[in-house]
């Protein structure tokens, strides 16, 4: 989920525990920036280090007591770590990410299906910018509170049409919805274990050399089970 951690660092302004934006929007998006960070350092598996389960008690943990240590608000501490814990379970459908160590993938991800992806954020977003803009007082009517939120959308928009384009070239410009979820499918699965494709996926890809050339063959293999 992308601008959907940024709606629930909207909406927890509402809760007016004495926490400036900028640190509940930092705590709803570490995650993401924490596994970019690894990737970037060629970190293996970064996914594992910033979005299992046990990393995200521990980050959560880390950013309750450093606010707390700096403000001495304790409920503010506390609306800090509940923010940062609600990042996977955001994750849960828009994602397939490791809950665990030696854990398969779990989550609906719908990012492979962009359309309904883009749907789900905005009206999170919607939501919550209108409970954030509630808190606002006379400042509701400001034109730059409505300018963040067409910026907001728009950002969504773009990172939803760049995933539909590594889609359109990973499986195909003619193809189907379906072939989208098959290779969605498998991807999850030669992920978590390579035992779990079936003898036919197994056959197709075991004298390729590269993943586009495994993804072509899965692809025309699925379509000609389908015939």
């Amino acid at each position: 989920m992308y601008i959907g951690h940024v709606a629930v660092a909207l909406a927890s302004v509402r809760a007016r525990q004495g926490v400036p934006l900028w640190v509940l929007l930092l705590a709803s998006q570490w995650p993401d920036w924490l596994q970019l960070s690894l990737q970037a350092l060629g970190a293996w598996n970064a996914q594992l280090y910033s979005h299992s389960i046990p990393a995200i008690l521990a980050g959560g943990l880390l950013f309750t007591l450093v606010f707390l240590r700096q403000t001495s608000n304790m409920r503010g501490a506390l609306l800090v770590g509940l923010v940062y814990l609600t990042h996977p379970v955001l994750d849960l459908v828009t994602g397939d990410k490791p809950l665990w160590p030696g854990g398969p993938k779990i989550g609906a991800n719908w990012y492979d299906m962009p359309a309904k992806d883009f749907a789900l954020e905005v009206l999170i977003l919607l939501v919550a910018w209108q409970v954030w803009r509630s808190t606002l007082g006379a400042r509701r009517r400001d034109r730059r509170v409505w300018v963040m939120l067409a910026a907001l959308v728009a950002c969504q928009a773009l990172l939803d049409v760049g995933q539909q384009m590594r889609l359109i070239r990973r499986v195909g410009s003619n193809s189907s919805p379906s072939d989208f979820r098959n290779v969605t499918e498998v991807r999850r699965r030669r992920i978590q274990a390579p035992t779990m494709l079936s003898y036919g996926e197994r056959e197709c890809i075991k004298n390729t050399t590269s993943s586009w050339h495994a993804r072509s063959g899965l692809r025309a293999f699925h379509r000609s089970t389908k015939a």
